[in-house]
């Protein structure tokens, strides 16, 4: 059976979000449910965004109950979280792209969140012996919220290692957020119309051409896996509160 925790946003606001909870929050989409499948995380100890339009449809649909897409980005929960940072005074880490990159990254943050307090920033490379000392950096450094973008998989597993290693605050995936917002000039990745009319996925295969591959052949597969574990009744959703 593969049970997955959804955060239920039907009764709290994304804004009243609790970031005082020591929880891990990640966001799945069809090809990131991958990871699920292959056994490779602690479901249970992970709650979980609906990254898409199309994953909140294919969950609502199973579920029989209504699931917003939520995206760490800036058409959705980013803004919210850096908003609740700065009013709550929480400070805040980022891990994830190159070091130029994500360098990029907190400084056009901070144009637009004066007053958020970045903890400190970190590449989402380096070897292997090297994490614990990452670890200990984003422990030392009084972080409340640690945000990582190290792709499907390696992120949950490196947050979940984090807290297990005496981290006390919320952590959240962001999968190539971090990259993204450093590699455009304008204030959002996504143009307004394109956010508007739900086809991001369009423009992030005209964008980042790697991802066509994924939208083809990942999507419909791991579609196919999840009607079968549907239809074998080896599917449940188990709705947990974001307050």
């Amino acid at each position: 059976m593969l049970t997955i925790n959804i955060a239920e946003t039907g009764q709290t606001p994304l804004s009243e979000i609790n970031l005082t909870s020591n929880k891990v929050y990640s966001f799945l989409n069809l090809s990131s449910i991958g990871s699920l499948f292959s056994n490779t995380l602690q479901e249970g100890s992970i709650i979980y965004f609906c990254d898409g339009i199309s994953t909140s449809s294919v969950f609502s649909f199973f579920s029989k109950k209504t699931i917003k897409r939520v995206s760490f980005d800036n058409t959705s929960i980013a803004p919210i979280i850096f908003n609740k940072c700065q009013s709550d005074g929480i400070k805040i880490y980022f891990i994830g792209a190159t070091e130029e990159e994500v360098n990029c990254f907190s400084q056009k943050v901070l144009k637009k969140n004066k007053n958020l307090h970045i903890a400190g920033v970190h590449s989402g490379y380096w070897e292997q012996l090297d994490e614990h000392k990452i670890i200990k950096c984003i422990i030392d450094s009084g972080a409340g919220v640690v945000v990582a973008g190290l792709g499907a998989g390696k992120q949950e597993k490196f947050l979940l290692n984090l807290k297990a290693s005496g981290f006390r605050g919320t952590s959240f995936t962001c999968g190539g957020y971090i990259r993204q917002e450093a590699s455009t000039h304008n204030d959002n990745y996504y143009p307004e119309i394109i956010n508007k009319l739900n086809i991001r996925f369009i423009y992030r295969a005209y964008k980042e051409p790697h991802t066509i591959n994924r939208y083809l052949f990942e999507y419909p597969s791991n579609l196919t896996k999840l009607v079968f574990l549907q239809i074998s009744k080896k599917l449940s959703f188990s709705f947990k509160e974001i307050g």
